[in-house]
């Protein structure tokens, strides 16, 4: 007799994610009229995702930006500044992890279950 082994793969769920190798942060600012050029795309990304997301539970923030810091003046040039400014217009919370220690301890309580954003 022969066996006809099958393997089942375990599925994880996660929302959709944005793959793009612009340095979208040095080419846009914000302005009197709101964000312009690469900050605007972050901006419409950062909307498109939070529309979609799939995360239970309440959010403690609605956006974690990684390897950046704030900066609330939202200077060009600067990532801190996009993705803070596009949160701003889109009237939603931003969390900031910089560094490696900030950034493992912001998995570690991912993992813990004692975080969770809208869209990292």
């Amino acid at each position: 007799m022969r066996w006809l082994g099958i393997a089942l793969a375990s599925q994880a769920w996660a929302g959709p994610i944005i793959l793009d190798g612009d340095d979208l942060t040095d080419h846009g600012s914000r302005d009197r009229t709101g964000n312009q050029e690469g900050w605007l795309y972050i901006q419409l990304a950062i909307s498109n995702l939070l529309g979609t997301k799939t995360r239970s539970g309440p959010l403690t923030t609605d956006i974690v930006a990684l390897g950046s810091e704030a900066n609330p003046a939202f200077d060009s040039r600067d990532a801190g500044g996009a993705i803070g400014s596009a949160a701003d217009v889109l009237g939603k919370t931003v969390s900031f992890y910089d560094g490696d220690t900030a950034i493992n301890q912001f998995f570690a309580d991912l993992a813990a279950g004692t975080v969770n954003p809208g869209v990292i």
